[in-house]
């Protein structure tokens, strides 16, 4: 019958149900507040990388934040972008019902903007898993003021006896005990100090994140390179040139770039049946390409060029060898592509020219007849020209 009896299993289940009670009810409190931030990655910076690398460097500074493709509580818009040869990084956080918040980063490499940046929303994703966490908090609730105490009401005594008048020769009096009245206590006073309150906690510094000093004004490059010129003379004149740049860095489209150039051109001797020419070309150019297309690193550049130089014939195994020098001068236009790599600088340029005189050669013998000295010539110099050039270069700022 001990076995059977049902009070030796009340406090056992009592405490069973007590302890799953408490779990239920404060699971979903800790839950809801371990939980990490869902947020999505809008990645526009593929010119530092990719959104997944990105990624690694905020969750190596936070573990409450979690990167998913949809269905998240914050959207992360990140932006990296060439500005002249600074680099411009923005963040944007939006949340629904939240007004968007911006931070701006810029560096001069993309290590340093992408851990600045990592940084930025790895305190504002902490910050706002804080805040997150107490709101979930259930209100305390407020305990009980102590309420006073009141003082024991004594009873009402009776009036003390009148005392006794003393004859003439008497000393003193006894009276009895129960004549004396007790004097009353003093009330008591209770006080009823506040609950001190827990003191607010400071808000969260602001991030300081370092500046680098501004971007200078204008940028310089220098090379040498080789170059191919068509149509002043009956072979292509290859040759050498030397090249500078001036460009002016700016945040715009047009963001002109000046440039200087010196070359010198030969070809293979062209042989007729009177003999054999050489040509050459020494000439310098000057060249505007006034926008610029991609940034300081990889940029596409429209130019107006000129040229101005003397372009040489030279007369072998004839009759009359001697050379014939004629001005050269060109208009015309082209394009440029620099790719930069630190301080190295690549170049590759081409363009169309017209020369405003097209100078003509033909073969005369010593003597020649009015017939012989009309003879049409077996070259003229091409009414449109171009030419094809690649070179390397360091680069300064």
């Amino acid at each position: 019958m001990r076995w059977w009896a049902p009070y030796r299993w009340i406090g056992p289940a009592r405490s069973v149900a007590l302890g799953w009670s408490i779990a239920w009810i404060a699971g979903p409190a800790r839950a809801a507040e371990g939980e990490p931030i869902l947020a999505h990655l809008d990645w526009q910076g593929a010119i530092c990388g990719d959104a997944a690398q990105f990624a690694t460097r905020v969750s190596a500074r936070t573990d409450r934040v979690r990167f998913v493709p949809r269905a998240e509580q914050v959207r992360l818009a990140v932006r990296i972008e060439a500005r002249g040869p600074a680099l411009r990084a923005n963040v944007t956080f939006l949340a629904a019902g939240e007004a968007p918040v911006v931070r701006r980063i810029e560096s001069r490499d993309c290590n340093d903007a992408l851990d600045a940046l990592a940084l930025v929303v790895a305190i504002s994703v902490d910050q706002r898993w804080r805040e997150r966490a107490v709101a979930a908090k259930p209100a305390a609730r407020p305990r009980p003021r102590p309420t006073p105490r009141r003082p024991a009401q004594l009873p009402p005594s009776s009036p003390a006896p009148e005392a006794p008048r003393l004859a003439p020769g008497e000393g003193s009096v006894t009276l009895p005990p129960s004549t004396l009245a007790a004097s009353p206590p003093a009330d008591p006073r209770v006080v009823t100090l506040p609950f001190p309150s827990r003191p607010a906690q400071p808000a969260p510094a602001a991030v300081v994140v370092a500046l680098p000093d501004a971007a200078p004004s204008w940028s310089w490059a220098g090379g040498v390179g080789a170059r191919l010129l068509s149509g002043a003379s009956p072979e292509a004149l290859l040759g050498a040139e030397l090249w500078f740049r001036a460009g002016w860095e700016r945040d715009s489209v047009f963001s002109p770039d000046f440039g200087l150039s010196v070359a010198h051109g030969s070809g293979a001797a062209v042989a007729r049946a009177e003999g054999s020419v050489e040509f050459s070309l020494d000439a310098a150019a000057l060249e505007l390409c006034p926008l610029r297309w991609g940034t300081h690193r990889l940029r596409l550049q429209p130019c107006f060029a000129s040229t101005l130089g003397w372009l040489r014939a030279s007369g072998r195994q004839t009759f009359r060898a001697h050379s014939e020098s004629s001005p050269w001068w060109t208009l015309g236009g082209g394009a440029q592509a620099i790719a930069s790599i630190g301080v190295v600088t690549l170049r590759l340029a081409g363009g169309l020219a017209h020369p405003l005189e097209r100078p003509g050669y033909r073969f005369l013998a010593a003597s020649c007849t009015a017939e012989d000295c009309a003879a049409p010539a077996f070259h003229r110099v091409a009414p449109v020209v171009w030419s094809i050039g690649f070179g390397a270069g360091l680069s300064f700022r």
